[in-house]
């Protein structure tokens, strides 16, 4: 069973025992949710130090997960306002049959604040976060920080639990270091992207 395995299975755990709450009642909820990828675009573009020149590389994924997995906590400081943080975790493997293939981890931690919208057991939000992300894949190493805006729905299930459905439009830029043949390169780099995100959450007071 793999860490990350656990880890969701010890939040899903943590929602299943969570109290009672009004949905109307965000005020001094405590939110535990859980959600991941199920549709990402994003483009990047590389800047690397000395004559090359810049190169932009565009990404599509599909299915659950295809933008990791991500897990939060959050609390509601009023009834339409909630602010916690999320960390999101994702594994990628290139060719893992074959002589080049390589292996790498992404994480990104977001502190989030999110308005609701509503008094019904339906509450559409928006909201922004701030983005701080390590990618460690290879022999690349690269460090992010960026800003993304959110919004989606929060559709209340019973009153301590929710299906969530969010969009994130992100944009975050940093450096990379790339080892070649003995050789640092260090590269400028930015990113931005489009990511749908399915999930769940317990809330509870």
């Amino acid at each position: 069973m793999t860490r990350t395995t656990c880890a969701a299975l010890l939040t899903l755990a943590a929602i299943a025992f969570a109290a009672p709450a009004s949905a109307q009642q965000i005020n001094g909820a405590l939110r535990l949710h859980l959600e991941t990828g199920v549709l990402g675009f994003e483009s990047e573009t590389d800047n690397p130090d000395g004559p090359a020149g810049s190169q932009t590389t565009k990404s599509t994924t599909f299915g659950p997960s295809a933008a990791g997995l991500g897990f939060g906590i959050g609390f509601g400081v009023g009834d339409n306002l909630v602010v916690g943080g999320n960390v999101t975790l994702q594994y990628r493997s290139v060719n893992p049959e074959g002589p080049g293939s390589v292996s790498g981890s992404n994480v990104t931690l977001m502190p989030y604040i999110e308005v609701l919208l509503g008094d019904g057991g339906t509450r559409p939000f928006v909201g922004g976060a701030l983005l701080v992300s390590f990618d460690d894949f290879g022999d690349r190493s690269t460090t992010l920080f960026g800003l993304a805006g959110m919004g989606g729905v929060h559709i209340f299930m019973t009153d301590s639990y929710s299906f969530d459905l969010a969009g994130r439009l992100f944009v975050d830029t940093g450096s990379t270091s790339f080892d070649a043949g003995g050789m640092t390169i260090d590269t400028s780099i930015t990113r931005f992207g489009l990511i749908g995100l399915v999930g769940v959450s317990g809330w509870s007071i």
